[in-house]
Formats: C-alpha cells, sequence, structure tokens
C-alpha cells in the first residue's frame, strides 16, 4: 500500500469519526432553570422525556425517539429533562419510572398527559401531533 493510500485511510476514518458524533438530533436538553421559559411559557406543544441516560429502557427507546424528533422538528418540540442533573423537577412531576414521557399542550393550565403508547417513531409522532 502507497502512503497516499494509507493517507487517504487515515483521513477517511479521522471524518467518519468526526461526522459520527455530530448530534443531528433535534430534542431539546431541559433543566430545572430552562423548563419553564422553554416549556411553560411557550405556546409550544411538548413532548418530554424524562430519563436516566444509563437506563436499558431509555437506551432502547433513544433510536425511535431521536427519529421522531427529527421528524416533527417545526411541528412539536421534543425535550429530554436528565434527573440525575435535575432531581427537582422530576419530583415536581412526580418521575415514577424512566423513560417517562410526558406531553404539554399549547395550554400550559391543563396538566400534562402522560404518554403510555408504543416506543416507535410513528407513535411517538402520532401522539405528538395529537396534543391539543
Amino acid at each position: 500500500m502507497d502512503r497516499s493510500t494509507k493517507v487517504f485511510i487515515l483521513i477517511s476514518f479521522f471524518f467518519l469519526s468526526v461526522i459520527s458524533n455530530f448530534n443531528l438530533v433535534h430534542a431539546e436538553e431541559l433543566f430545572d432553570c430552562t423548563f419553564d421559559q422553554a416549556v411553560m411559557k411557550s405556546q409550544d406543544k411538548w413532548i418530554v422525556q424524562f430519563l436516566i441516560p444509563q437506563c436499558g429502557a431509555v437506551k432502547g427507546l433513544k433510536p425511535e425517539w431521536d427519529k421522531a424528533s427529527a421528524n416533527m422538528c417545526g411541528k412539536v418540540k421534543f425535550g429530554e429533562v436528565n434527573c440525575q442533573n435535575c432531581p427537582e423537577l422530576c419530583g415536581k412531576y412526580k418521575v415514577p419510572h424512566f423513560p417517562y414521557i410526558l406531553q404539554f399542550g399549547t395550554d400550559k393550565t391543563k396538566e400534562p398527559i402522560q404518554y403510555k403508547g408504543a416506543w416507535s417513531a410513528g407513535a411517538l409522532e402520532e401522539a405528538a401531533l395529537s396534543i391539543a
């Protein structure tokens, strides 16, 4: 293998490693200090996942969640709350398990609705679009 081929292969691996780390997911990371402004004081519809990243069920949902979030970009906002970083916020919504998904409509005086549907992108998208 000549030098130029080796350089090409090295650059290709570098490029692939860089682009694989880009976060093209459209879910917004929410925190105690940003939740009210982003979700509760907005007129936007939100579907928010309360999670702990290491949880196996959360990891299993992630690909479908990311796909639904990307597909709903501009229609319904997707958010994520890491309960390890935001225990007060998770306590406020009485998060009993992970993942725990709540749907917030445009009228924030109404209680959010717990999502209990399938863990597929299509089902999440359908639920997101049905938020009143």
